[in-house]
């Protein structure tokens, strides 16, 4: 299988600043990819915007919200592009960080597919609820927080979080889920760039393993209960 790594950055961010002409000129980007990424340039600079494609990676950046997701799989090139884009602009507000991968699962059979959301959502409330209708999983969302249970709700508390979102894949045809990981990082007000730049150098190892292991772990349940 397949993932894709996403960098999302949320703070104050200028879009004049961080072009394709830019990131050549700093040698983050080969002078091929500053061309193919000028070929599907999208820039309203008064509005916020700055959005272009290179032959491996995305680069969007809408108001106050910048990403750098991979097209071709989840490759380092993708952490060391982000974490030197921080590295020139230190003083840049970053207010959060959230470290994301993605696969699409392609189950063997039918039975398989549906026994994954199954496993996640068990149908029998539905079934009570709307009897001899079809009840599935259309989009399914789980917080994992790392704040204490004794301090949930504190007031003030902004806490590092885990996200799993899983959805039926639009990309991979029937028998396919998609599977995304988001890993947020609270930085704060006084978050900035070289803060973000630390955090993805610090910890997109350590993501994409828990990513590739939490997925690997998903699957593994659903065939475990196939064969009870």
């Amino acid at each position: 299988k397949r993932l894709d790594a996403i960098i999302v950055a949320v703070g104050h961010f200028n879009p004049a600043i961080i072009s394709p002409a830019w990131l050549q000129r700093k040698d983050l980007i080969s002078e091929s990819d500053a061309e193919g990424a000028m070929e599907t340039l999208q820039a309203l600079v008064k509005e916020g915007l700055m959005s272009f494609d290179t032959s491996w990676f995305s680069f969007r950046l809408v108001h106050e919200q910048m990403a750098l997701s991979t097209t071709a799989g989840a490759t380092p090139r993708i952490r060391d592009l982000a974490a030197s884009i921080f590295r020139l602009l230190p003083e840049t507000p970053v207010n959060a960080l959230g470290i994301n991968f993605a696969t699409d699962l392609q189950f063997d059979s039918t039975d398989e597919y549906h026994r994954f959301g199954d496993i996640l959502v068990p149908k029998g409330i539905w079934s009570m609820l709307y009897p001899g209708l079809n009840a599935g999983v259309a989009s399914l969302q789980l917080a994992v927080d790392s704040t204490p249970r004794t301090q949930l709700g504190a007031v003030g508390s902004a806490p590092e979080q885990r996200r799993f979102t899983i959805q039926p894949s639009n990309v991979i045809g029937a028998n396919a889920v998609h599977i995304a990981y988001n890993h947020h990082y609270p930085l704060g007000e006084s978050g900035g760039g070289r803060a973000a730049m630390d955090l993805i150098l610090n910890r997109w190892e350590a993501d994409f393993a828990e990513a590739e292991e939490k997925f690997a772990q998903l699957v593994k349940l659903v065939l475990q209960e196939g064969t009870k």
